[in-house]
C-alpha cells in the first residue's frame, strides 16, 4: 500500500496508513487477524520504531537558548491544553463529567509518534523543495524540528502519569472494582 501511495503521487505514509484500516477483526477471519497482528506488533516495537527514533535523532539539534526553551514550553501547554479542550467540546455535547473528559484528553497525549512522522515529512519535504529552489524559507527550522520532538516526548510521557491521575479521581463508584484496582500501588 505504500508503494502504490508513492506511485498515485501520495506519501507513503499515507499507503501504510490505509493497510493499517484493513487490518481490522472485523474485516478479515480472526486467525488471520492474530497472526498479521502478531508480526507487525513484534516487527513494528522491536525493530521499525527503534529505528525510526534512532533516525530522528540524527536530525535533532537543541539549542538551549531561553527563547528555545520559552517556544517548546509554549508548544506542550498547547498540545495538552489543545488535547483537552477539543476532547472536551466533543464529550460535553454528550453531557459526559469532566472526569471522563480529563481522562480522554490526557489518553490523547501519549499519541506523539504521529506528530513525529508528521514533523519528519515536513522537515524532509522543505530541504527537497529548498534543494530546488521551488521555497527559499524552510518550512520547519531545526529548532522548531527540536522543540516537537522534545512536545511529543513530553506529552507521551506525561499521558500514564496523569491518566492514572484522572482514572482514580474519576471513578464511579460501581466502576472502582473494575477500574481502579488496576491502578492501586501494590
Amino acid at each position: 500500500m505504500a508503494y502504490l501511495a508513492e506511485q498515485a503521487g501520495l506519501h507513503l505514509i499515507i499507503g501504510a496508513f490505509l493497510a493499517g484500516q484493513f487490518v481490522r477483526k472485523d474485516v478479515m477471519d480472526e486467525k488471520i487477524y492474530k497472526a498479521i497482528s502478531d508480526r507487525f506488533y513484534g516487527l513494528s516495537y522491536g525493530f521499525l520504531v527503534p529505528v525510526f527514533f534512532a533516525s530522528l535523532s540524527f536530525h535533532l539539534h537543541l539549542h538551549w537558548e531561553p527563547s528555545f526553551i520559552m517556544f517548546t514550553m509554549a508548544l506542550i501547554c498547547v498540545a495538552v491544553i489543545g488535547k483537552l479542550v477539543g476532547s472536551g467540546l466533543g464529550l460535553f455535547h454528550f453531557r459526559r463529567n469532566p472526569w471522563e473528559l480529563a481522562i480522554v484528553g490526557f489518553g490523547m497525549n501519549g499519541r506523539g509518534a504521529v506528530e513525529l512522522v508528521l514533523a519528519s515529512l515536513v522537515l524532509t519535504l522543505s530541504r527537497q523543495l529548498m534543494g530546488s529552489g521551488t521555497i527559499s524559507e524552510p518550512l520547519l527550522t531545526q529548532n522548531q524540528f527540536a522543540a516537537l520532538v522534545l512536545m511529543a516526548f513530553v506529552t507521551t510521557l506525561m499521558a500514564p502519569i496523569c491518566l492514572r491521575w484522572a482514572v482514580q479521581k474519576g471513578c464511579l463508584p460501581d466502576e472502582k472494582e473494575r477500574v481502579c484496582r488496576l491502578f492501586e500501588v501494590q
